[in-house]
């Protein structure tokens, strides 16, 4: 129909947005009036605050996935070696204290659950990144813990389901921005369904940049059989002991 999202609530994270530069501000303000001509209305919110605790427990968590490969830390970069010791550091909290950052991870739940129902959201939309390009060596310290530059936390910590579209390029850098589209935990039907209207009536996922002529060869890869390690997949063993629960209440019960 003529307003596919009529009806249809977006929460906009005030504090988030605030941190985009402005060839990014505009593409994120040009996603808005995109789903505003589909039907939908934009809502300005405040997000919770992510629970500082929870640094801890993911470097318990980081730890306890690593610790299958003690046996073979040389073959790790050298860059990665500190996240690693801190990651190991991690497995020594008390399983008392561990159990405290659960606590804390479903506090931050019941607060994102809230902020749908008090202001009657659908979803919320988030900026993908912050940064509008850099140089590439910016990036070689740049780790799963503490290179992305964008606000990714708040998904993991509320066990929602999110989409990543893209919304254009920087008119600075010509380097692809997207957004998050995220929704309350099991609605994944309904922030895919979301996004696809987004995505239908702003297509810049179908742009194909200009690109040169790779300078050099680029070297082929064989695929080959894995290599020995604890299981198959290095995986067994290889969650935290205790899986976070995920909940749509907005407290206790």
């Amino acid at each position: 129909g003529a307003d596919p999202l009529g009806g249809v609530r977006l929460g906009v994270p005030d504090a988030a947005v605030a941190k985009l530069p402005a060839p990014l501000r505009s593409l994120f303000d040009g996603l808005l009036d995109t789903a505003r001509t589909l039907g939908a209305e934009i809502v300005s919110v405040v997000a919770p605050a992510e629970p500082a605790s929870m640094a801890t427990g993911d470097m318990v968590e980081i730890g306890t996935y690593h610790r299958q490969f003690s046996d073979r830390l040389h073959l790790y970069r050298p860059e990665r070696l500190p996240a690693l010791a801190a990651a190991a550091a991690g497995l020594a909290v008390p399983a008392a204290e561990y159990f405290g950052l659960e606590r804390d991870r479903l506090r931050f739940q019941y607060d994102y659950n809230r902020m749908f129902v008090d202001h009657d959201l659908d979803a919320v939309v988030y900026p993908g990144t912050f940064v509008d390009g850099a140089r590439r060596d910016e990036f070689l310290e740049y780790t799963v813990s503490a290179g992305v530059q964008g606000d990714v936390m708040w998904a993991n910590y509320a066990g929602a389901p999110v989409v990543s579209l893209p919304v254009g390029r920087s008119s600075a850098t010509g380097i692809p921005f997207g957004v998050q589209i995220g929704a309350r935990a099991w609605q994944d039907r309904e922030v895919v369904a979301l996004a696809v209207e987004l995505q239908d009536a702003l297509p810049a996922w179908r742009d194909v940049p200009p690109l040169a002529a790779a300078p050099r060869e680029i070297p082929a890869v064989s695929v080959v059989a894995p290599g020995p390690g604890p299981d198959p997949t290095n995986t067994r063993d290889a969650r935290a002991a205790i899986l976070p629960a995920i909940t749509t209440a907005t407290g206790p019960s």
